[in-house]
C-alpha cells in the first residue's frame, strides 16, 4: 500500500522518552534535582551535571548512577548540619511554620513524625552501650543529644 511504512519504523523502546530529572542545555542533556530550601544557602536550588550527550536513550541509561551521586551530595550536607546549631535552629524554625499553617490533624502527626525522624538523624549512632540490672541502653554523644532535644522542642 502507498503511503505506509508497516515494518519499516520502530517504536522507541520504552522509557526512551522519560525526561524526568533531565534538562536539555545546549544540545547536550544534564541531571538536575531539587535542594531541599534549608541547604538553598550552600548549593543553590537545584543540583546539575552534564551527561556529556546529545541522546535522550543515552542520557536515561546514565541519569540515575549521577542522580544517586546527587542524592549522595545532599545527604552528606544533611548530615553536616546535624552538629551546625545554627543550620538546625533555622530548620526547626521552617518545621515549626508548617506545622502551625498545619490545617488538619494528620498533616500535624506527619510534621511531628517528621521531626522525631529528625532528631533521630540529629542524634547518630550511639556511642557505646551501657548495661545494668535492667538491661543495656545506648549512650550518645552529649552535644549532638542536646541538639536533638532542642530540635524537638
Amino acid at each position: 500500500m502507498v503511503g505506509t511504512n508497516v515494518g519499516t519504523h520502530t517504536m522507541p523502546a520504552k522509557g526512551s522518552s522519560d525526561k524526568r530529572f533531565l534538562e536539555k542545555h545546549g544540545d547536550q542533556w544534564r541531571v538536575t534535582i531539587a535542594v531541599p530550601r534549608h541547604l538553598h544557602g550552600r548549593l543553590g536550588t537545584r543540583l546539575k551535571q552534564s551527561l556529556q550527550t546529545d541522546s535522550l536513550t543515552v542520557a536515561n541509561r546514565l541519569k540515575w548512577a549521577v542522580i544517586d551521586r546527587l542524592r549522595e551530595r545532599i545527604e552528606r550536607e544533611m548530615l553536616g548540619e546535624a552538629t551546625d546549631p545554627a543550620a538546625l535552629l533555622r530548620e526547626a524554625l521552617l518545621v515549626r511554620k508548617d506545622y502551625e499553617a498545619a490545617l488538619d490533624p494528620n498533616s500535624e502527626a506527619d510534621i511531628r513524625r517528621g521531626v522525631e525522624a529528625r532528631a533521630y538523624e540529629i542524634l547518630g549512632p550511639a556511642t557505646r552501650v551501657e548495661h545494668d540490672d535492667e538491661g543495656e541502653y545506648p549512650i550518645y554523644d552529649p552535644k549532638r543529644e542536646e541538639l536533638a532535644r532542642t530540635y524537638t522542642r
